[in-house]
């Protein structure tokens, strides 16, 4: 007997020392280390990370118009007078080069190349020079260069969207570190509270031993304790989904016996309380940005319709040293000039009209948006002040609520104090704390909202 309870003392003590190395040694995961985890291994920011790369990669296919292309043509010619006798064939080749500059102006060099069967030799290889211009609706309207710009602000849309989709992940993943960070320390507050309520529950229990209080009082004694026991698992299955949450972040999976050692709220209270923080708006809010961008692309849409379907007037040149190969042949040159309108004017005022309602539209939802953007910073700066006023206030009460405990635990010892004011006295504490960490939560998440969107903190 003594053996086993020798070899159960043994293990009792090498589970305690074996839990409290793993306290000393399990290291803090600080806030700014969770972050650069969740940047380094979260797979949505990685994904979203990859969009804004590839959006920046397609942002290049803007300088396709102004490209260098090298096209080649091969022809086959049969011509036959006599399908017995008398019969040719030539192989046609024309290799070319072609450049548009941003003026519009079309320019190429080509080549042709003639295979005769009879002699198998190239002949009448003569370069022609050809070139290009619309003169309105490139060289006046700058068709291309409209529609380059209505690319870049599409893509330019989508980039800002795609940032602000990581910041919101990033916001959401900043908020799930202290929501288990809130949850953690008001384990350890209801477990403080708890013990208070055991406490009254063991007093309670000799006083009606000898018979100094109603059974109803120890009924009501056990009864908190059993209430006090049943938040405290509510806030260990409301910890454990912040786990959960927290795990989802990290991309780890979830284990029910491993602990994160994080920062504790309790903390920021009390640097919340030191310091005094001032906000400015250092950026635009992306989403705003992104809205911006879309109305100048419905703008530029509008616009490069109305430039497609206008008039042209079109000038087309070609030159070349000599028509053949004969020595005698002289330079060859050819300007043609074409006009086109288009008549087809119901059609043309219908697609106006349908790109006129969206630029309309676009450009009032934006304006709308920039407007909600700055209600919204008024409205932070407004919710961060009451927060950190309602947190000063919960402090005090916190603190009085406590010296009223202890003031009616001595009376209770001494008779003067029913069960019920004791137990009311423990709950109000009780609230009073959690009060403090519900704020110091709501203050932290205000903070991180202006941080994450509209710029650094400066701290004075």
């Amino acid at each position: 007997m003594r053996c086993f309870i020798w070899i159960q003392n043994f293990c009792l003590t090498f589970v305690l020392v074996l839990s409290l190395n793993c306290s000393i040694f399990c290291e803090v995961l600080t806030f700014n280390n969770y972050l650069d985890n969740v940047i380094k291994d979260n797979p949505e920011l990685k994904s979203i990370q990859l969009d804004i790369n590839a959006t920046l990669d397609k942002l290049s296919k803007i300088k396709i118009p102004y490209l260098c292309f090298l096209n080649m043509e091969l022809k086959y010619d049969y011509n036959s007078d006599n399908i017995l006798t008398n019969y040719l064939k030539n192989f046609n080749c024309d290799i070319s080069i072609n450049k548009q500059f941003i003026s519009g102006t079309k320019f190429s060099v080509i080549f042709g190349c003639l295979l005769n069967q009879n002699r198998y030799n190239c002949n009448n290889i003569i370069p022609l020079l050809q070139l290009q211009q619309s003169l309105l609706k490139e060289m006046k309207n700058k068709f291309t260069t409209t529609k380059i710009l209505l690319d870049k602000t599409n893509a330019y849309s989508n980039l800002y969207f795609l940032e602000y989709k990581k910041q919101n992940v990033l916001l959401k993943a900043k908020f799930a570190y202290w929501d288990l960070s809130y949850f953690t320390t008001a384990i350890d507050f209801i477990k403080t509270s708890l013990n208070r309520s055991i406490k009254i529950l063991e007093l309670n229990r000799k006083k009606y031993n000898m018979n100094l209080i109603d059974k109803s009082d120890l009924l009501q004694s056990e009864i908190a304790v059993k209430m006090k026991e049943l938040k405290l698992k509510l806030a260990c299955d409301d910890e454990n989904t912040a786990i959960v949450t927290l795990n989802t972040f990290l991309n780890t999976k979830y284990n029910l016996q491993f602990k994160y050692n994080i920062e504790k709220i309790e903390s920021e209270t009390e640097k919340i309380k030191k310091n005094d923080e001032s906000f400015k708006k250092e950026n635009m809010r992306f989403d705003v940005l992104a809205v911006l961008e879309h109305a100048k692309s419905t703008l530029y849409e509008k616009i490069c319709l109305q430039k497609d379907i206008c008039p042209d007037l079109i000038l087309d040149g070609q030159f070349t040293v000599k028509q053949n190969n004969n020595s005698k042949s002289r330079p060859f040159y050819s300007i043609n000039l074409r006009y086109i309108y288009p008549i087809d004017f119901k059609f043309i005022k219908t697609v106006n009209n349908g790109y006129e309602l969206a630029q309309i539209s676009a450009e009032k939802y934006a304006e709308s948006m920039i407007i909600q953007e700055t209600n919204d910073w008024f409205k932070l700066m407004e919710d961060l002040h009451n927060t950190k006023l309602k947190l000063d206030i919960a402090i005090e009460i916190e603190k009085k609520q406590y010296q009223k405990y202890e003031e009616d635990k001595k009376l209770l010892e001494r008779g003067r104090c029913t069960t019920y004011q004791i137990l009311q006295s423990e709950q109000e504490l009780s609230d009073a704390s959690l009060n403090i960490l519900k704020y110091t939560l709501e203050f932290i998440k205000i903070r991180e909202y202006i941080k994450t969107f509209y710029g650094p903190i400066v701290v004075l």
